[in-house]
């Protein structure tokens, strides 16, 4: 199992931070494939990191959506 550098995870989230107005509209599939479109166009991998960050934006999909509606992410300390 290959880690997930930073300078890469680095990208993916500025990624979900710069297009959050565009993913919002597509279903996590699309979300999912739109993410590997663009990772693999600009970043340089061999099939095993693409399976591994494939695999990792799958698993945070519910934390993207998070983030692309910040009105519902509560603050540590926020009240509820």
């Amino acid at each position: 199992m290959t880690l997930i550098d930073s300078e890469n995870l680095r990208f993916i989230w500025g990624l979900v931070e710069n297009y959050s107005h565009v993913l919002k509209d597509m279903s996590d599939d699309a979300a999912c494939f739109w993410l590997l479109k663009q990772i693999r166009e600009n970043i340089h991998l061999n099939h095993a990191e693409m399976v591994e960050i494939k695999a990792y934006i799958g698993s945070r999909i519910h934390l993207i959506r998070d983030l692309e509606n910040p009105e519902n992410i509560q603050g540590y300390g926020a009240p509820v």
